[in-house]
């Protein structure tokens, strides 16, 4: 039998204990709505709360955002899972108009932008672009969605922009003026189900903690970059770059 070098050994030991804490971390995160629908149905037996039209709708409106909940986390998971096992190939990679994706992410959160009075800009170039675009609407969408949630009761700035550099290289950059990430925690904000300490109001559901995980492992297999800055209360801004290829399909294709 053939043994493995040294550090083999330590390379899969170190996937293995991975893999543990993903698994761990996500049957946590689940284990929690799932819990509190299994208690809000034993209320719902009970003979006074069937009774209680008003109190019957409340019990079935929280059990319905903690199913929401749960179908984004595996949603989330699968996804991840994917993007972490670097199956690059199973990426549906063509031409795509980048500002066309991103007005469509804006458009699936148009009502959430409104509600929170979002001073909203977007300028992106009329720009095809290639690479996998259920993806990049991944990516668009975390990063915008993060705004918003840590920002529910601010009326913030939101500044999308995009430009092509000298080197052909693609530049996108989102930006908010909201709470900000706290120095301590920026190493750590792309790590799977990391979440930002803060004080929420006690009906807020929380968030996977795997946005921006996502967002980083859908950067990279687009073989680019994702940095983040962030003042508090001034600026924080998300800068991805990656390679940009325009032309035909086929010809992306010989030069990949």
């Amino acid at each position: 039998i053939k043994s493995l070098p040294m550090d083999g050994i330590s390379a899969k030991a170190a996937s293995d204990q991975e893999t543990q804490d993903f698994v761990a971390n996500a049957v946590h995160e689940l284990k929690t709505p799932l819990s509190i629908i299994l208690g809000y149905l034993e209320n719902l037996r009970e003979p006074a709360t069937l009774d209680d039209k008003d109190l019957t709708q409340s019990v079935l409106d929280v059990m319905d955002r903690h199913v929401v909940r749960i179908n984004r986390i595996v949603d989330e998971m699968l996804i991840i899972s994917k993007l972490e096992t670097r199956e690059k190939n199973s990426l549906d990679r063509g031409l795509f108009n980048i500002a066309s994706c991103a007005r469509d992410v804006i458009e699936r959160l148009e009502i959430v932008i409104k509600k929170q009075q979002v001073d909203f800009d977007i300028q992106i170039p009329e720009l095809e672009i290639s690479g996998d675009q259920f993806y990049w609407s991944q990516i668009l969408f975390n990063l915008i969605e993060n705004s918003l949630k840590q920002n529910p009761d601010t009326a913030i700035k939101i500044r999308i922009s995009g430009e092509v550099n000298n080197d052909e290289s693609f530049t996108i950059r989102v930006f908010d003026n909201g709470i900000g990430i706290p120095p301590p925690d920026l190493p750590f904000i792309f790590k799977r189900f990391y979440r930002v300490k803060k004080h929420l109001p006690k009906n807020h559901i929380k968030g996977s903690g795997l946005g921006l995980s996502i967002v980083k492992q859908a950067v990279e297999a687009h073989g680019g970059t994702i940095t983040v800055r962030s003042i508090p209360n001034v600026e924080t801004l998300f800068v991805i770059v990656v390679p940009h290829f325009k032309g035909p399909i086929e010809e992306i294709a010989s030069s990949a």
